[in-house]
């Protein structure tokens, strides 16, 4: 049975302190010259996978929690979130099993929703590949998504024929659009989604 070894990395230029009140715990890391201290790191002794929370800034007196998974025994996933319940929970509602949250002025008693930055960016080692403005916009291939889904650099591609674009007229109809075999596209009312 392998051992699962939790390290606070301590070191001579590395010390870090954990304090415990009522079922609370803060670890704390004095600062490195150069922003990069490690808060912790998880591993299977044997592996040199890992799961480390760290500080993302590279800059002194400023900190960006930082989770890394690091997996390299084989292709798998590096990192995988699961949100799970019970099957007698498995209800319709508005509540999401997984939620992602963005807000202001978090710790202040009076929190607001972000009006102008990004929610949320995926990125390949800071080549951003799809942004969700605050106003609700997806963009992939730009930073700016001007409609709720906008696409720079790039086809949409529908394999499905049986599947188009639907579209709701003012008269309340919604008719989807596909193309006939030559090309020309077809509007076909169907019952809204």
């Amino acid at each position: 049975m392998r051992k699962i070894t939790f390290f606070l990395l301590l070191s001579s230029f590395f010390l870090m302190s954990i304090a415990t009140y009522s079922q609370v715990v803060e670890a704390i890391a004095p600062p490195l010259s150069n922003g990069l201290e490690i808060l912790a790191t998880y591993r299977v002794d044997d592996s040199m996978d890992y799961y480390t929370v760290r500080n993302g800034t590279g800059v002194n007196n400023q900190f960006i929690p930082t989770i890394i998974g690091n997996h390299e025994s084989d292709e798998r996933r590096a990192l995988l979130f699961i949100a799970a319940t019970s099957e007698v929970n498995d209800i319709i509602n508005d509540q999401p099993l997984m939620s992602f949250d963005t807000r202001l002025d978090f710790d202040s008693g009076s929190e607001k929703t972000v009006e102008s930055r990004p929610l949320f960016g995926w990125s390949n080692f800071n080549d951003t590949k799809m942004i969700l403005s605050a106003s609700g916009n997806l963009g992939l291939g730009t930073i700016a998504p001007a409609a709720k889904f906008q696409v720079a650099d790039g086809d949409i591609y529908i394999e499905d024929i049986g599947n188009g674009v639907i579209m709701k007229s003012a008269n309340g109809l919604c008719w989807r659009y596909t193309p006939d075999n030559s090309g020309v596209l077809m509007a076909n009312q169907i019952t809204c989604p």
